[in-house]
């Protein structure tokens, strides 16, 4: 009898231990009868069922019936026809499935392969794989930076608590230069001699220097001026033990 797997079709004697009348199973198309090839297997079934003998045309009791069976003998897909008689039957077998052989998936590989995550579908460059398992556009809200732009540092404003701190401030430095101290602006004041230099960027909180020129550091040395100098708004004054006598040339350095 013709015996398909596939595409591919043995002849087998299912009366005698099941001889494979082919050496193997073969493809459809590798046969002819009567010099005609056929387009399908199941074609040249019809045709092979037609022309082989069986036993009941030699005589014999004849198959009454053909049933078929599956089982998992082997390491590979098989198949094997069983109890050569009046009712053979065609046992395939698939084995169970492992690293290194075809068959069915065990119970406990089913499970595992449910519990795999499903594929990931394709994004862009673009965009990222959020928790929620799904592609979302990666920008700068998604980091939580709404607020960032790219303005360059230069032209980056301060805040406006910034800058009412920095309208606080005064200047780092005014250097007036040249400044005449004159001899009879000096007055006596709680047994000190006291001169008042007037400057509206002074503060209460500034500090501020007078640098006597080459010319006029023989006379400080002379009138002994105090380095000690106090400040009010608006105003310096610095201190001699004894009255100058005659004008004192100074840079002054408010800060």
């Amino acid at each position: 009898m013709p015996f398909v797997t596939g595409n591919k079709i043995a002849i087998i004697n299912v009366y005698d231990g099941c001889i494979i009348l082919t050496q193997e199973p073969t493809i459809f198309s590798d046969y002819t009868v009567n010099g005609v090839t056929y387009s399908s297997v199941n074609d040249l079934q019809s045709v092979l069922l037609d022309v082989l003998y069986t036993r009941a045309s030699l005589g014999g009791a004849g198959v009454t019936s053909v049933d078929f069976e599956l089982g998992t003998d082997g390491d590979d897909l098989n198949s094997e026809v069983e109890d050569p008689n009046t009712t053979p039957f065609i046992k395939l077998n698939v084995p169970t499935a492992s690293s290194n052989k075809r068959g069915v998936l065990s119970s406990d590989d089913w499970d595992e392969f449910n519990s795999k995550e499903p594929s990931i579908p394709t994004g862009t460059t673009s965009q990222y794989w959020r928790g929620d398992k799904t592609w979302q556009t990666l920008d700068k809200s998604v980091v939580g930076l709404g607020n960032v732009d790219n303005t360059a540092d230069a032209d980056k404003p301060v805040s406006g608590a910034m800058q009412s701190a920095l309208n606080g401030k005064a200047d780092k430095s005014i250097a007036v230069n040249n400044v005449t101290l004159t001899a009879a602006n000096w007055t006596l004041a709680g047994g000190l001699y006291e001169y008042t230099y007037s400057n509206a960027a002074i503060t209460s909180t500034s500090q501020v220097d007078f640098t006597p020129l080459n010319a006029s550091i023989d006379i400080v040395k002379a009138a002994n001026v105090y380095p000690l100098i106090t400040t009010t708004a608006g105003a310096a004054k610095c201190y001699a033990k004894k009255l100058p006598t005659a004008n004192i040339i100074v840079n002054v350095l408010i800060y």
